[in-house]
């Protein structure tokens, strides 16, 4: 085995592992600018079903989302992400402001964040069934046959803005019919 490949087999990578409802996720530790607690949430109204609202974080205004509604991921049960007079129970994931140009600072509600994994490239796999950029793949749990869902959170802004113009286009078909 040449020197090259063998260092391939052992590059690593490392991700920020947390759970939304009963899956496991995570995303590149290099797109996560820190976790906060939660706190209270401002709701926006007329915005895209997945945004929960807006916080104030050290004097910037930050807009929160929430992953499981733009993964279609419905509430089964007791619902996990636990809000009580508009303040959240739930950590808030505090993604890179530069993830997408003229977006602002964004974040995630999630329901748990377990840790921090430094997760051998060889144990990563890129094809996968799903027809969607969301995803840049899935991870196979080294202690048990669990598998942990690899989430592009570029992509999954970019499909927050084109759910904000279809949203403009919407009001303004609504404004016309009137």
């Amino acid at each position: 085995m040449s020197s090259q490949t063998n260092q391939k087999k052992y590059e690593t990578v490392q991700v920020l592992e947390f759970s939304l409802g009963n899956q496991d996720y995570c995303v590149d530790i290099f797109d996560v600018t820190e976790i906060v607690e939660g706190g209270k949430i401002t709701p926006l109204p007329k915005t895209s079903e997945h945004i929960e609202g807006v916080i104030d974080l050290r004097g910037q205004t930050t807009t929160v989302i929430n992953p499981k509604k733009i993964l279609g991921i419905e509430e089964k049960g007791e619902k996990d992400i636990i809000k009580e007079n508009g303040v959240t129970k739930n950590l808030i994931i505090m993604l890179k402001p530069d993830l997408i140009e003229d977006k602002g600072r964004m974040a995630w509600l999630v329901t748990n964040v377990e840790k921090v994994n430094t997760i051998k490239k060889e144990r990563f796999e890129s094809k996968i069934a799903a027809n969607t950029r969301m995803y840049k793949g899935i991870i196979k749990n080294e202690d048990n046959d669990k598998f942990r869902i690899w989430l592009d959170p570029k992509e999954m802004l970019k499909l927050d803005k084109i759910a904000a113009k279809e949203n403009k286009q919407k009001e303004t078909e609504e404004k016309q019919e009137t």
